[in-house]
């Protein structure tokens, strides 16, 4: 039987090393991980402007605003002038934009494939509900809306 801080540090192992690969697969596409789910949201809606993008995503104006400014730098996204109100810029994928985040998923669904691939189906679904199970356990512990932990009661 397994000791649960070696089960715990076997899904820490998991997590760096997932996070590993996909930091790989950015860093070849020339983006930092901070940038992928403003690259990935504006994928999901483009058109919108940097407050919108900031309380999507739960970050500061103006640390999305360097975010944009960086992005469009390596020509991943553009801004441009709303057409119903000149004073605000929205913000867009570039087609090169779109491309990386395409080749980014691709990538990640590959890596997904290849590791689920080595488990049956009754595997998955234990695990599944294992990992479900662990996760209602944290959740109980971290109330993430306001970032509080409830460990010490």
């Amino acid at each position: 039987m397994y000791e649960d801080d070696g089960i715990y540090h076997l899904l820490l192992k998991i997590n760096h090393k997932n996070f590993a690969i996909g930091f790989a697969y950015l860093k070849e596409a020339g983006l930092h991980p901070g940038q992928m789910p403003l690259i990935t949201g504006l994928y999901k809606k483009e058109g919108v402007t940097q407050k919108e993008i900031a309380d999507r995503l739960g970050i500061k104006p103006s640390t999305i605003n360097v975010m944009i400014r960086r992005l469009e730098k390596r020509e991943f996204v553009i801004r441009k002038q709303d057409p119903e109100d000149q004073r605000r810029s929205l913000v867009y994928l570039t087609e090169h934009g779109r491309q990386i985040y395409e080749k980014i998923s691709e990538a990640t669904v590959e890596v997904k494939n290849q590791v689920m691939k080595t488990f049956t189906e009754e595997e998955k679904e234990e695990l599944f509900r294992l990992l479900t199970k662990f996760y209602e356990g944290l959740d109980k512990l971290v109330d993430l809306e306001i970032g509080t932990c409830k460990c010490k009661e």
